[in-house]
């Protein structure tokens, strides 16, 4: 029995540790639904890129139809 109940505390501190925002990642930033402003940054930033990689692209087929026409 006394086993069985330290089997189950360790699990449920594993447990406590795995979960985002949980009492063993104090260092790992915010939990869900808490957005961080480097998190918003990052995400602003990668539509960019993806925006700024898109029109490039609108640019080479413009200039490639331009020169051969």
């Amino acid at each position: 029995m006394q086993c069985v109940v330290d089997l189950k505390l360790r699990v449920e501190k594993l447990d406590v540790k795995m979960v985002p925002g949980g009492a063993g990642s104090e260092g790992l930033g915010p939990g869900p639904g808490q957005e961080s402003k480097e998190d918003r940054e990052e995400r602003v930033l990668a539509m960019l890129g993806i925006v700024g990689t898109m029109l490039n692209l609108l640019v080479i087929i413009f200039v490639y139809i331009y020169t051969t026409v």
